[in-house]
């Protein structure tokens, strides 16, 4: 920030607008009136700034969402965060299969010990995006099945040995956030391990990566679905989720998440988009009872 004592009417020669897809037009200004050139970097395809009042949230432009098209641009085209199996889908989706991934990130794959756990299947290194169809229905903002899930699969993870800094938990709502730590709470003594696995919503995981994201839906309500669908498939907001982890996804949803169905041509076009992501992945159908 130069809103500060120190930087008060000091003048640069360049200003760098980093995450600048998340900068408004008002903030991005106030920051232009110090420099004489100015530089932002930023991704139109990831999370618009969003302004909370009260309990209500509305998304704004940013100021590289308005400047891009309009020239002098550069596609920072290599990833060094995902492997080759997780940059396909979001560089044929957002980037004009442009997006390519570093020659070390390219190979990368999940280390984990020779340990056995019940969710193996699940973690081998060979498939880095999974999608688990726990076949639920009528679910909202919480699903206990996928909660439950999500904290096993976490668990396995520690028991082979990653580090719980590693670990990230993606939903799109509060309350399944919340319904994850605590359960997870009760299920690892040492809540200083608990405390560094982050289980939050995309915008909170926005700019932060992971080895492993474990992407969980909640929703197999088709009402609550066609309710929420701009919401729960914007595409920025399902760009951002995938491509938070460095060597696996896990995808945790239900089926019948597809049961829906859409007047509007840009939900149905959402929804197709996420249906592409999971017809991406490596596939299990758990059904309630399977590894009981």
């Amino acid at each position: 920030s130069i809103e500060t004592s120190r930087l008060a009417n000091v003048e640069f020669d360049v200003v760098l607008f980093d995450e600048a897809s998340q900068i408004t037009l008002p903030l991005a200004i106030m920051g232009m009136l110090a420099g004489s050139k100015y530089v932002f970097v930023g991704d139109e395809n990831q999370l618009p700034p969003v302004t909370v009042l009260s309990d209500q949230q509305a998304s704004q432009i940013s100021i590289f969402n308005y400047l891009a098209g309009r020239g002098n641009e550069t596609m920072l085209n290599i990833t060094y965060r995902l492997n080759e199996e997780l940059t396909e889908w979001p560089s044929r989706t957002f980037y004009g299969n442009e997006l390519k991934p570093s020659e070390e990130a390219a190979g990368r794959r999940l280390q984990i010990s020779e340990r056995a756990s019940r969710w193996d299947f699940v973690l081998d290194p060979a498939a880095s995006a999974v999608f688990l169809d726990l076949c639920h229905r009528n679910n909202t903002v919480r699903s206990r099945r996928e909660a439950d899930i999500a904290v096993e699969i976490i668990l396995a993870l520690l028991h082979h040995g990653l580090a719980a800094g590693e670990i990230g938990v993606v939903t799109p709502y509060r309350a399944q956030s919340r319904l994850i730590r605590s359960l997870l709470r009760r299920n690892v003594t040492d809540h200083s391990i608990c405390d560094q696995v982050v289980v939050d919503t995309v915008e909170r995981m926005q700019g932060q990566e992971k080895e492993v994201i474990i992407l969980s839906f909640t929703s197999s309500s088709p009402a609550f679905i066609k309710q929420m669908a701009d919401f729960l498939f914007q595409p920025q907001r399902l760009n951002v989720a995938v491509t938070r982890p460095r060597t696996k996804l896990i995808l945790i949803g239900s089926h019948h998440i597809f049961d829906a169905e859409f007047d509007d041509p840009e939900d149905a076009k959402s929804i197709e988009l996420f249906k592409s992501l999971v017809d991406d992945c490596l596939q299990f159908s758990i059904p309630d009872g399977l590894l009981e």
